[in-house]
C-alpha cells in the first residue's frame, strides 16, 4: 500500500480544484459574461468622450440628463481640463500622493468611424488567452498589417461544446493616431471605440485596456461561492476521468491491434538490409556492375555512357576488338544476353568502331 505525506496530498488536493474550477468557469461562466458585466460597468461609469476632428474639439458627456455637457479645446491644456473632469467621476481610482498616477479609462465617440466586424472562432481551451492568439495570427485573419490597425474582441454565444465564437473588430489606425496619442499624454486611455452614442452602431472594445484585466465583483463571489461547493469534487472528478478514460481504450483495442500490425509490417518491409538486398538483387547493383566491366572490357575500349534502368544495361563507346566484346561480356558474366543496337561504325585514322550494346543485369 503506497502512503502519502500530508505535502503530497496537500499538493493533489489543490490541483484537483484547480482543474475542478477551470472546467466549470469554461462551462458555465463563460467568457460573454464577464463581457456584459464589463459592457455595463463601461456604459454606465466610465466616462464617454466624443471627438469632433472639424472644430478640434472633444465633449465630455455628461452622466446625468440634469448636467450640461463639458466642451474643451484639443489643446494640452483642454486634454488636462478633460483628465481632470474624467478623474472627479471616479473618485475609487485616485491614488495617494508620491504614487504614480495610473490612466483613467474612457469611452470614446468618433463620428463617422468605420469599424470592420468578423467572426472568429477559436478552441474553447485557448479562449482565456484569445487576445494572445488573434494577435499572433492577425495578418491571415485579416488583410491588414497589425500595426495599421486598432481591434478588439467580443465573445458570441455559441452551442459548439469544442469552439468558442467571438467578434472581432478592427478600424484604421492612421485617423486616430493624433487623438490617441493627446489622449495618452493627459494620462487618459481609451478602453472602446463607436461612432455613435446610443448604441446602434457597432462598437470597438480596445484589447489592452486595465478593464478587462480587472474580474467585477460579481465574478469574484461566484468564483468564492464555487470554490466552496466544490472542496470534495476533485475525488469524483478523477473517478469519472478514469472511467472516461478506461472507456476509451476499451474502444481503441481494434484501432491499436490493426495499428500494431501496420507497423510491424512497415518495419519490416523498409528495413535497410532488407530493402537495399531486395533493390540490388531487382535492379543490379551499379559498384557490382562497374567491377565486372571494368575486368570484362579490354584496354582498347572506351565508354561514353553507361546506363542501368530497372535491371537494362546500355553501353555506348569506342573499341578496337568491338566484334569480341559479346563473347567478353559473357564470359566474365558481366550482363545477360548482351547484344549489338544497330551496326558498328567504323571509326577514322584507325581509332576502331563505335558500338552500342544492350544487356540485362545477371540475378
Amino acid at each position: 500500500m503506497i502512503s502519502f505525506s500530508r505535502s503530497t496530498f496537500a499538493t493533489w488536493w489543490v490541483e484537483q480544484n484547480a482543474i475542478v474550477l477551470r472546467k466549470a468557469a469554461a462551462r458555465w461562466l463563460p467568457a460573454r459574461l464577464k463581457t456584459v458585466f464589463n459592457g455595463i460597468q463601461s456604459r454606465y461609469a466610465t466616462p464617454t468622450v466624443v471627438i469632433h476632428p472639424g472644430t478640434q474639439s472633444l465633449t465630455l458627456l455628461p452622466q446625468s440628463p440634469d448636467t450640461p455637457p463639458h466642451v474643451v479645446p484639443a489643446t494640452p491644456d483642454g486634454m488636462a481640463q478633460l483628465a481632470t473632469l474624467c478623474a472627479s467621476r471616479k473618485p475609487l481610482q485616485r491614488l495617494p500622493l508620491g504614487r504614480k498616477r495610473s490612466p483613467l479609462g474612457v469611452r470614446v465617440i468618433v463620428p463617422g468611424l468605420i469599424i470592420l466586424q468578423r467572426v472568429v472562432r477559436l478552441p474553447t481551451s485557448a479562449a482565456a488567452d484569445a487576445d494572445s492568439f488573434v494577435r499572433y495570427q492577425m495578418d491571415r485573419i485579416v488583410p491588414f498589417a497589425p500595426e495599421e490597425i486598432l481591434w478588439g474582441l467580443s465573445p458570441l454565444s455559441t452551442d459548439a461544446p469544442t469552439d468558442t465564437e467571438f467578434l472581432l473588430g478592427i478600424t484604421p489606425l492612421l485617423p486616430l493616431a493624433p487623438w490617441l496619442d493627446a489622449f495618452k499624454a493627459a494620462h487618459l486611455k481609451p478602453v472602446a471605440l463607436a461612432s455613435q452614442t446610443d448604441g446602434s452602431t457597432p462598437s470597438l472594445p480596445l484589447s489592452d485596456h486595465e478593464h478587462s484585466t480587472r474580474p467585477s465583483r460579481t465574478l469574484v463571489t461566484v468564483a468564492a461561492l464555487a470554490l466552496g461547493l466544490t472542496l470534495g469534487v476533485p475525488f469524483i472528478w478523477q473517478a469519472v476521468a478514469d472511467y472516461r478514460l478506461t472507456t476509451q481504450l476499451e474502444n481503441l483495442q481494434p484501432q491499436r491491434l490493426v495499428a500494431e500490425t501496420l507497423r510491424s509490417r512497415t518495419e519490416a518491409l523498409t528495413n535497410s538490409n532488407t530493402l537495399l538486398n531486395h533493390e540490388a538483387q531487382r535492379v543490379g547493383s551499379p559498384l557490382t556492375l562497374l567491377a565486372k566491366l571494368t575486368n570484362a572490357l579490354p584496354d582498347t575500349t572506351f565508354l561514353d555512357s553507361l546506363s542501368l534502368k530497372q535491371g537494362q544495361i546500355t553501353l555506348e563507346g569506342q573499341s578496337k576488338e568491338a566484334a569480341r566484346l559479346i563473347g567478353l561480356l559473357e564470359k566474365e558474366n558481366a550482363m545477360r544476353d548482351p547484344r549489338f543496337v544497330g551496326p558498328l561504325l567504323r571509326l577514322p585514322e584507325g581509332r576502331g568502331e563505335s558500338f552500342t550494346l544492350h544487356g540485362s543485369v545477371q540475378n
